[in-house]
C-alpha cells in the first residue's frame, strides 16, 4: 500500500515545486530551467503565465528527455550539464532547477549552484 502512495506522491511533489517556483520567475527577459527532464517546469511555467511568458530555456544532459519535451513548451531547448552551461555570463533573468541539485555529488552541486548564478542578471 505504501509503495501505491510513492507512486502518487513523488510527482505531487514535483508538481507542486514547479508550480510554487513558477510563481517567483520573472515575467520577462529569459529564464533557464536547468536538468529541464521532460518539460515539467516549463509546462507550468507556461499554464501560469499565457500572457506574460518570458523566453523560456530548457537544458538537460539526457538527450532522450529532450526529445520528450511536448513541442511548444520552451523556446529553446539544449543538451548539456549542469554543472558546465554553455550560456553566456548574465543572460538569464532567473534560474529554476527542480529536482536537479540533490542527484549531483557536493562538488558538482557547488560547480552546478556557480553556473546557476553566473547565468543571471
Amino acid at each position: 500500500m505504501l509503495a501505491d502512495c510513492e507512486d502518487v506522491v513523488a510527482p505531487m511533489q514535483n508538481v507542486m515545486a514547479a508550480f510554487f517556483l513558477s510563481g517567483r520567475m520573472p515575467l520577462e527577459g529569459r529564464v533557464l530551467d536547468a536538468g529541464c527532464g521532460m518539460g515539467l517546469f516549463g509546462v507550468v511555467m507556461r499554464a501560469m503565465r499565457r500572457l506574460s511568458s518570458p523566453e523560456l530555456v530548457g537544458c538537460d544532459v539526457c538527450a532522450p528527455y529532450l526529445e520528450a519535451v511536448p513541442k511548444g513548451v520552451y523556446d529553446d531547448l539544449v543538451c548539456c550539464d549542469t554543472t558546465f552551461l554553455p550560456f553566456r555570463d548574465r543572460c538569464f533573468s532567473g534560474v529554476a532547477a527542480v529536482e536537479v541539485i540533490e542527484h549531483l555529488d557536493k562538488e558538482r552541486g557547488v560547480q552546478a549552484l556557480k553556473e546557476f548564478r553566473g547565468g543571471v542578471k
